[in-house]
């Protein structure tokens, strides 16, 4: 029997090697936000995204970073 657990991407990474009385493994733990993001929307190979009402910052190395408060403003 397997069991879903979901959790918010600013929450602190599980172990690799956490069990449990009611579990014994844990899938997924290391999986990146981008990962995740390009899984669920089912984006492969090249593709061009609209990204409409973004804000744009720069806190890392970076060249350009975006971020959309909402999820509809991502467009395939």
């Amino acid at each position: 029997m397997y069991k879903l657990l979901t959790s918010h991407l600013i929450d602190p990474t599980l172990p690799n090697n956490l069990s449990g009385a009611t579990f014994s493994h844990m899938f997924g733990t290391n999986t990146s936000a981008l990962e995740l993001f390009l899984i669920k929307r089912k984006i492969k190979g090249p593709y061009w995204l609209e990204i409409r009402n973004a804000i744009v910052q720069r806190k890392d190395v970076c060249k350009i970073q975006l971020f959309s408060l909402n999820k509809i403003d991502l467009i395939f």
